[in-house]
């Protein structure tokens, strides 16, 4: 019942029903004789336009389940600001694009690449299709770490799907190449060693082996599958190309936690200034951080008291007692945590969020 009423909800928000990305209809997923906004009418007029609204509502209707397999996702939350991202083609549209319907295609092809890697494991044959056509590079990657996650054993397939990017990035990223070299991981076949090698890969190809102009994404649900891709997200660079590592969905894929989101926020907004590149690796770290809250990972040995003795500015302690409470609920409802191995892990896990908070680097 829940799923259902998430679908129609996010759904709703621009007048849809929902609609396969392979249906025979010309027109959008929304009735076009209640289009009553430019942005509708364009959409309902542009043939182009109309077979991207209905593969966007097909991949969101796809990811309304969270990560874990249960419970509902919150990408109705990005879907929202994405829908005020797109109202804003009307207005600015003459600054960069020559049309409403030339920013609305660039609007949807950003959109649906993003739903496309997030779909991988949800939607596996709309989102090959969604990269395939805007993304190959990414398409391979995605398939490669649907394969992988399904069965690592299948190493030849992986490899062939892989060999591009990873070649490109062989001759193209020198500084990256030598850190992996450092870690023993020369060839495709070290990085199909382990999942912690994967991940390294992953990082390295999201930087230097896609040329699609996209950012590459590591999917929650691959992480929920196989924790040690979580290597595939972290810092590495020590520079601003940290910036440029894939990044997780884990906050629209998991269920909701608006109080964490709120910390989070709280925590960016009183960030001081920091010099220098190496900030970027500061950054990722946090947000490491914060996608370990999400999927509740836990350093072996960790002790929460360094996080009771913690000051974070601009971050009040109700927040954080109100979001351990949070967190103590989410762990019991879907790591199905009993009350104290549930209270523990929302301490530490927060714990290690904020001991990485309003570092600066060097």
């Amino acid at each position: 019942m829940l799923r259902r009423l998430l679908i129609a909800i996010g759904l709703a928000l621009w007048c849809t029903a929902p609609a396969s990305a392979a249906s025979d209809t010309a027109g959008p997923s929304f009735d076009c004789a209640k289009a009553a906004s430019e942005i509708e009418r364009t959409i309902c007029g542009d043939p182009q336009l109309a077979a991207a609204d209905r593969t966007m509502a097909a991949l969101f209707t796809a990811l309304s389940t969270s990560a874990f397999g249960e419970g509902p996702s919150n990408f109705i939350k990005s879907q929202r600001e994405w829908l005020k991202d797109r109202a804003m083609c009307v207005p600015l549209n003459r600054k960069v694009y020559s049309s409403v319907a030339e920013c609305l295609l660039a609007s949807y092809k950003s959109r649906n690449i993003a739903l496309a890697q997030s779909a991988t494991f949800a939607a596996p044959e709309v989102s090959q299709a969604v990269l395939a056509k805007h993304a190959p590079d990414l398409a391979r990657i995605q398939q490669a770490l649907a394969l992988y996650v399904a069965d690592s054993g299948r190493k030849d397939e992986i490899a062939g799907l892989l060999t591009p990017s990873f070649d490109h990035f062989m001759k193209e990223g020198a500084y990256g190449r030598d850190i992996l070299a450092d870690m023993e991981i020369t060839k495709l076949d070290d990085m199909l060693a382990s999942d912690n090698n994967f991940g390294l890969g992953l990082k390295m190809l999201g930087v230097y082996g896609v040329q699609d102009g996209e950012g590459a994404l590591i999917p929650c649900t691959a992480v929920v599958r196989s924790p040690g891709l979580m290597s595939a997200i972290g810092p590495i660079f020590g520079s601003s190309l940290d910036s440029a590592v894939p990044y997780t969905d884990c906050s629209e894929a998991l269920p909701a936690l608006p109080k964490l989101d709120a910390l989070d926020a709280a925590v960016w907004a009183n960030w001081p200034m920091c010099e220098g590149t190496i900030r970027f690796s500061s950054y990722r770290s946090y947000s490491e951080g914060v996608d370990g809250v999400r999927l509740g990972l836990v350093a072996d040995g960790s002790s929460y008291s360094k996080y009771l003795k913690l000051p974070v500015d601009g971050v009040k302690a109700q927040l954080v007692t109100e979001t351990v409470a949070e967190l103590t609920a989410y762990y019991r409802s879907w790591l199905k945590d009993d009350p104290e191995t549930a209270d523990w892990r929302a301490r530490n896990a927060l714990g290690n969020m904020l001991n990485l908070a309003h570092e600066c680097g060097g």
